[in-house]
């Protein structure tokens, strides 16, 4: 009787083993976009950007002072993202997503003066003047959204955003060897009291935006962006320090693969 009875129980469990995940499945089921996302971007802050700082230092035998400019450049991301209303009637809903983004952003440098006399090996400190550079990066994005959906074709997100960079760390001696805060030391220049830092590998920022479902299948979302967490700090000896955010907005359009009809 009692070998009847644990058989049963196990008979029970194994089949609850087997359809508990198929149960909790059919309740959670997901949409799964594909998605891509062009836009723009920029380096700098709420209220200034680089050349709010101009740089001047003094070596032996001249004088220089020279301001950084900062430019917006292209960025583009491709991946996937899940999303789901809270409850089956709700305007609320969800989305999380995970991209591979290639993003970046272009510096200058413009001379003010330079007087004394001077020797080429005392200019490694200084950047190439009149020159446009783009410092690239690579990272994995991963975006979460909440949603607000009132109408049928248009709704409404907002959410963080995580970014883990991929590439080298653009103020990393690795990048130019000849500056000891890379290619940002390089192209933005360097000095006793001041150098370039870029935060690495980790970053975090926010967007907001609208979204705009067209069929069951594709979606066009509009989202403005920014860090939360500084991107690039200038650090200066007397204390003072210019922190710089990537800002900046892009469109992305989503085909999804399991439509409901």
């Amino acid at each position: 009787m009692k070998s009847s009875i644990n058989g049963e129980m196990l008979h029970l469990l194994l089949f609850l083993a087997l359809c508990a995940p198929h149960s909790l499945f059919a309740q959670f089921r997901p949409a799964i976009d594909i998605q891509i996302t062009p836009g723009v971007s920029d380096v700098r802050n709420f209220g200034y950007a680089m050349d709010i700082d101009i740089h001047n230092f003094g070596m032996r035998t001249y004088d220089v002072s020279y301001v950084n400019h900062n430019q917006s450049s292209y960025m583009i991301s491709a991946g996937f993202a899940l999303s789901d209303q809270l409850s089956r009637h709700s305007h609320l809903g969800w989305r999380a997503g995970l991209h591979i983004r290639n993003g970046g952003f272009n510096v200058s440098s413009e001379l003010l003066n330079l007087t004394g006399d001077y020797r080429p090996d005392d200019l490694l400190t200084l950047p190439p003047f009149n020159t446009s550079k783009r410092i690239d990066y690579w990272s994995l994005h991963a975006p979460i959204s909440f949603t607000y959906q009132p109408f049928d074709r248009l709704g409404f997100s907002l959410g963080p955003d995580f970014y883990y960079q991929l590439s080298e760390n653009p103020s990393s001696p690795r990048t130019y060897e000849n500056s000891r805060n890379g290619l940002l030391g390089k192209h933005l220049g360097t000095s006793w009291n001041y150098y370039p830092q870029y935060t690495y590998p980790f970053q975090v920022g926010a967007h907001i935006g609208a979204f705009m479902p067209i069929g069951n299948k594709f979606m066009v979302e509009v989202q403005a962006f920014t860090d939360i967490t500084p991107r690039l700090t200038i650090h200066k000896l007397n204390g003072i320090s210019y922190r710089f955010r990537e800002m900046g907005a892009h469109i992305t359009v989503s085909y999804r693969l399991n439509p409901k009809h």
